[in-house]
């Protein structure tokens, strides 16, 4: 998906269907989403650890300031997703920061989600990626995204995840 300036107008990114199979090797599944996309799911000791996998450089829309994957995750009755001490809602909100899923009553901590880090190889610094997060009632849509100029430079060295 990509989202315009304003971060307020999420477009979808059109890609032509992938030929590849689901793979399974060790802790990880990769699901290849469209022609030259995946998503891989590897399990750690306390995590599970989502990445999508770009393989090649992919041709956006000159309007595209951000590029990524959108997601809607279901909030436990109880539970709410906060950014630091702030419960989030309808509004949209923008970070980098890792986000929490908590008790509303008692603030027990249920699960994290970290910040977004892009692995690329070679890259001495690891660039963070953005969150664009809504809430609305139970259901997060989380939008997990790169700066288009970033993923476009001719420095990325693909695959990217």
């Amino acid at each position: 998906m990509t989202i315009d300036e304003t971060g307020t107008a999420p477009q979808p990114f059109e890609a032509a269907p992938s030929n590849d199979e689901v793979t399974v090797g060790g802790n990880m599944i990769r699901y290849p989403v469209a022609e030259g996309f995946a998503i891989d799911y590897a399990v750690e000791n306390t995590q599970l650890k989502q990445n999508l996998v770009i393989s090649e450089r992919p041709v956006l829309q000159p309007n595209a300031a951000w590029f990524g994957f959108s997601e809607i995750m279901q909030i436990p009755a109880g539970y709410a997703l906060f950014l630091g001490e702030d419960m989030l809602g309808e509004e949209i909100t923008q970070t980098q920061d890792a986000l929490d899923i908590r008790n509303i009553e008692t603030g027990e901590l249920l699960a994290q989600i970290p910040s977004p880090i892009v692995y690329e190889a070679g890259a001495e610094d690891r660039y963070i990626g953005t969150y664009f997060i809504q809430v609305v009632g139970p259901q997060v849509l989380i939008s997990t995204v790169v700066e288009s100029d970033w993923l476009m430079s001719e420095d990325r060295i693909f695959p990217l995840a």
